[in-house]
C-alpha cells in the first residue's frame, strides 16, 4: 500500500489503485470550480462513477482520451465503462503519480490518435478494448474501529536503556 493512498480526498487518486487497473462505469460529468497550484479557481470537468462516491478530475490528456473513445459530448458518456491505470506523469517540473486511460470494454477495436497539447510534441496514444468481465474498483481503505488499540512494540534487545 502506498501511504498516500490512505489520505483520501474528494477525488480518486492514482496511488489508490495498488497496481490494479480499475474499470468503472461513468454516472455523470460535471464542471467543478477547483483551486489550481497557482491559487486561481478554474472550472474542471469531473467524472463521477456509479461504483465509487468520489469523482475523478480530468486533465486535457484524460478528457481527450474519453472524447476519442466515446464522443466529445459528455452526456453520452453516461453508462460507458472506462479502464484506468496509474502512471508517473509530468506535472510542471515534477513527476507525480497520475491517472491515465487504458481503454474500455465498450470499444470494439484499438483507437489510436495523436494527442496535441500546448507547447509539446504530439504523442501517439492507443486506447485498447479491455476485458468485459466484472467491474473492478479501487480498494477503499479499511477503517479501524475507535476501540482498537495498536500493539505496543516490544523493546529491542541488546540496546542500552
Amino acid at each position: 500500500m502506498n501511504v498516500f493512498g490512505a489520505f483520501q480526498g474528494d477525488y480518486i487518486a492514482a496511488v489508490e489503485f495498488n497496481g490494479k487497473n480499475p474499470t468503472l462505469t461513468i454516472g455523470g460529468v460535471k464542471v467543478v470550480s477547483l483551486e489550481g497550484e497557482d491559487g486561481q479557481k478554474k472550472g474542471r470537468p469531473v467524472v463521477f462513477f456509479k461504483e465509487v462516491k468520489r469523482g475523478w478530475v480530468l486533465c486535457k490528456t484524460t478528457a481527450t482520451c474519453l472524447a476519442q473513445m466515446f464522443t466529445p459530448e459528455t452526456e453520452q458518456w453516461v453508462g460507458k465503462r472506462v479502464t484506468l491505470y496509474a502512471a508517473q506523469v509530468q506535472v510542471g517540473k515534477e513527476r507525480k503519480p497520475g491517472i491515465r486511460v487504458l481503454g474500455s470494454p465498450d470499444i470494439a477495436k484499438p483507437i489510436s490518435f495523436d494527442l496535441k497539447l500546448p507547447r509539446k510534441k504530439p504523442i501517439r496514444m492507443t486506447l485498447k478494448p479491455t476485458p468485459k468481465g466484472e467491474i473492478v474498483v479501487p480498494e477503499e481503505p479499511v477503517e479501524v474501529p475507535d476501540d482498537v488499540q495498536p500493539e505496543t512494540p516490544a523493546e529491542p534487545e541488546g540496546l542500552p536503556t
